[in-house]
């Protein structure tokens, strides 16, 4: 008979367990096996302690958004419950299904660069994701791009000075040295000068000085006057001698003068009171005949309250002067001649004198009574006139008709006017009350407005000047359009895109990557989509060339709008003490989260701190 295991009956519960490790001492208990858990789960915790955890995944990371939305995103893996703490801790239901669709045009991007380039030796790959790298991986590129024994590579430099404000402070200053050098040795750098122009805010200021002198010393006056333009913008991060020595190098140009001293007119809140004095001089003793004259004079116009501001005596002087300059052009119509093509639409002379007069006329309280009746003459002329070829006029001044008057009137204008067939150059009557309207974007009512879209969205009526108009309200006022409106005007934009050769394609896509902030996720993905398809045909195409800056930038842009659009993304849905001023302009996120309520609707971006200018 088999021997039998007396403890074989015995209850396994009552058995005690066997340990290997040494008995304790008698004085002490027993040592006990340590017990085994489940898997570790937010359910587990206490209600409190798994809102705290769900709420640090909220907080923003500004030097790695994407990092945040693969946090965020993870949200879809936590069970029902939890995911119900967090909804309601951040007060809207709806913001989950909002995160799903954040990453998916960087994916649609990372299509187009080969992540073994990344990975690899490529430094234009490289270049191309930096907004994606980490700080240290930033700043071993920059040491790549500027060492002296590489030969230059304008892609490679495009591409980082497009994403200067990504890089650490020391690395922006040796990117600044590097270009410098480039321009004084090279002709061809100029581009990368003014580049780093449009960037300077992010410069520290012995940086913006050597980069002023850089500017002074190119050689090419064609490259000079472009890059004295770009400064305009920028010139209030300088002292008032470096601006003093900007507005004499101006004056100093061998041609269009006026155009130069015409971008600092626009941007005159940002020079100093007396040099904001000197500009004016110059401009007002700038030749009549003189091309860009009066588009510089419309700029000081439209500027006036900024000399009201300083309250000095003699700016009160110089407001008068301004606007007696502009009555006396009004009564004997424009000396300069119109300079050619769609480009120069904004300096048309006939333009820019209907503009004056519409900005002093909103303006009564900086005028004189003399200087009231003669514009209230002038104004009621055009707007009384049945003549079709007075409609682009009457747009313009629009803000000045009678309600009864302009009830109806955009569609019926845009009805009226048709192309002149005998122009031989020049936009012709249609597209002149289009760019009309586009000037007076943010003066039109909702059914104006939509209007507008209509027509500019129209693919029959695509053209030069209409391309113009487009870029016009979608540059200046595109926070203004609904979201709807948006997407159309992003899709001409694109469509634009799709159409121009490399380095027209670069300058759109710019356009684009300047108003990420303002853009759906729709309108990203369909961004991403068109990059990719020009990428694509442009590296198959023999005629195209290959190292052309403006080629290798695009796939940079798109990226740097995927970052700028997320990281916006992701700091409005973060920043929930914002949420009721959102509410009140109806910015992007809770457009967003509104249009999510209805099943129909897909879900849209953001557009928050549309002033900034990160997304340049």
């Amino acid at each position: 008979m088999p021997r039998l295991n007396p403890a074989a009956n015995e209850d396994p519960v009552a058995r005690p367990v066997r340990s290997n490790k040494r008995k304790a001492p008698d004085f002490g208990e027993a040592d006990a096996k340590r017990p085994r858990y489940a898997e570790g789960s937010l359910n587990n915790l206490p209600t409190e302690l798994q809102v705290e955890v769900l709420r640090n995944l909220m907080v923003p990371d500004e030097r790695d958004p994407l990092k945040t939305v693969r946090d965020l995103a993870s949200l879809r893996r936590v069970n029902r419950s939890s995911r119900d703490l967090i909804e309601l801790e951040i007060g809207d239901g709806k913001f989950v299904d909002l995160i799903r669709n954040i990453g998916v045009a960087r994916w649609q991007l990372l299509k187009i660069i080969d992540p073994k380039e990344v990975e690899g030796k490529s430094r234009f790959a490289k270049a191309e994701t930096i907004p994606w790298a980490t700080p240290e991986q930033r700043s071993l590129l920059v040491s790549n791009i500027v060492r002296p024994d590489r030969s230059a590579d304008f892609g490679d430099l495009t591409c980082t000075i497009l994403n200067l404000d990504y890089l650490e402070r020391s690395d922006r200053s040796r990117v600044q040295l590097h270009v410098c050098h480039l321009a004084r040795t090279g002709p061809a750098a100029w581009e990368l000068v003014k580049g780093l122009i449009e960037k300077s805010e992010h410069l520290d200021p012995a940086d913006r000085s050597n980069l002023l002198k850089a500017t002074f010393d190119l050689e090419n006056p064609d490259a000079r006057r472009d890059c004295l333009g770009a400064w305009a913008a920028r010139c209030g991060r300088l002292d008032g001698q470096q601006q003093r020595s900007l507005l004499y190098a101006a004056r100093n140009q061998a041609s269009e003068t006026a155009f130069t001293l015409g971008a600092y007119a626009h941007n005159l809140e940002q020079l100093e009171p007396a040099n904001r004095r000197l500009l004016i001089e110059q401009i007002l003793t700038t030749a009549p005949e003189r091309p860009g004259r009066l588009w510089a004079l419309s700029g000081l116009v439209s500027k006036l309250d900024v000399l009201v501001e300083s309250g000095e005596q003699i700016d009160e002087y110089e407001k008068v002067r301004v606007a007696n300059e502009v009555i006396a052009g009004l009564t004997h119509g424009p000396h300069e001649p119109a300079m050619p093509g769609p480009e120069h639409w904004m300096t048309d002379p006939e333009l820019c004198q209907r503009e004056a007069a519409h900005q002093l006329k909103s303006r009564p309280e900086l005028l004189e009574q003399y200087q009231i009746a003669f514009l209230h003459s002038y104004v009621k002329g055009h707007l009384e006139s049945g003549n079709d070829a007075d409609l682009p006029s009457q747009v313009q001044l629009l803000p000045h008709m009678q309600r009864n008057q302009r009830e109806h009137f955009v569609e019926q204008a845009l009805r009226r006017a048709t192309g002149d067939d005998d122009l031989v150059w020049g936009p012709t009557l249609d597209e002149r009350v289009a760019l009309a309207l586009a000037l007076r974007e943010k003066d039109l009512e909702p059914a104006e407005r939509e209007h507008f879209v209509n027509y500019i969205s129209d693919v029959e009526n695509s053209c030069a000047y209409l391309e113009e108009a487009v870029r016009h309200v979608a540059n200046t006022g595109l926070d203004r359009f609904s979201p709807e409106q948006r997407t159309r005007i992003v899709e001409e934009r694109l469509f634009t895109f799709q159409e121009k050769e490399a380095a027209d394609a670069s300058l759109v896509l710019g356009d684009v990557v300047v108003n990420a902030r303002q853009l759906t996720s729709e309108d990203i993905a369909m961004m991403s989509k068109a990059v990719r398809a020009l990428t694509v045909s442009f590296r198959v195409d023999e005629n195209v060339d290959k190292a052309d800056p403006n080629v290798r930038s695009l796939t940079a842009r798109a990226a740097r709008a995927v970052t700028v659009w997320t990281q916006e993304a992701v700091h409005n849905a973060a920043d929930l003490s914002a949420r009721s001023k959102l509410r009140e302009g109806q910015s992007g996120i809770v457009t967003q989260l509104d249009d999510l309520e209805n099943p129909s609707v897909a879900a849209r971006g953001y557009d928050h701190r549309s002033n900034d200018t990160r997304g340049r």
